[in-house]
C-alpha cells in the first residue's frame, strides 16, 4: 500500500485470524479533487500571464 501511496486511503484493523478494511472516503474524495491540479515553485519574478 505505500508502494503506491494508497495507505491514507483505507482504515485497517488487523487482530488475530481477523483483517478488516474500509475506504476513508472523506479522503479519497479530497484527493480526488485536487487530481490534475500542481503547484510550481520558482525564484523567478512574475512578469504577468501571457497566452
Amino acid at each position: 500500500m505505500n508502494r503506491h501511496k494508497m495507505a491514507k486511503h483505507f482504515s485497517l484493523e488487523i487482530a488475530e485470524g481477523r483483517f478488516v478494511f474500509s475506504r476513508k472516503e472523506e479522503a479519497v474524495c479530497a484527493e480526488a479533487a485536487l487530481n490534475g491540479i500542481y503547484v510550481i515553485r520558482t525564484s523567478l519574478q512574475e512578469r504577468g500571464w501571457q497566452l
